[in-house]
């Protein structure tokens, strides 16, 4: 149903419209709902190019699917790639919204700061 959706919006509106670019996201929930990570990873980095593209760095949109993709590597045991989507979604967060609408993504990106031997800075977090 998600797949069908997706080719209808990216045909009818185009591939960065925000109703094309929800689609992806909830076929990459779909995808991780059935456990297929691999396919969740592409959906994800297929949202964020778009995100990115259509909406800019520090639209809501594009700052969630950052932080769901910080999570999706975290849960891999990634933990390289997961810090470096937390900072990103931490430092461009912080810029658009401030600090204080932060706090779940602060505290993501300590926990895996914390999983990736950065006890100090985890701790600082």
């Amino acid at each position: 149903m998600f797949i069908r959706a997706l080719s209808g919006f990216k045909k009818a509106l185009g591939p960065e419209h925000t109703l094309t670019l929800e689609t992806v996201g909830n076929l990459s929930n779909l995808y991780r709902d059935q456990g297929k990570p691999v396919k969740m990873e592409q959906m994800y980095m297929r949202a964020l190019a778009g995100c990115e593209k259509a909406l800019g760095n520090e639209h809501i949109s594009t700052l969630n699917t950052v932080n769901n993709l910080g999570i999706l590597y975290r849960r891999q045991g990634k933990l390289e790639e997961a810090e470096q989507m937390y900072e990103q979604a931490l430092v461009s967060c912080e810029k658009a919204l401030g600090s204080d609408h932060t706090l779940t993504l602060h505290t993501d990106f300590a926990r895996v700061r914390a999983q990736n031997f950065h006890y100090e800075q985890a701790h600082d977090e």
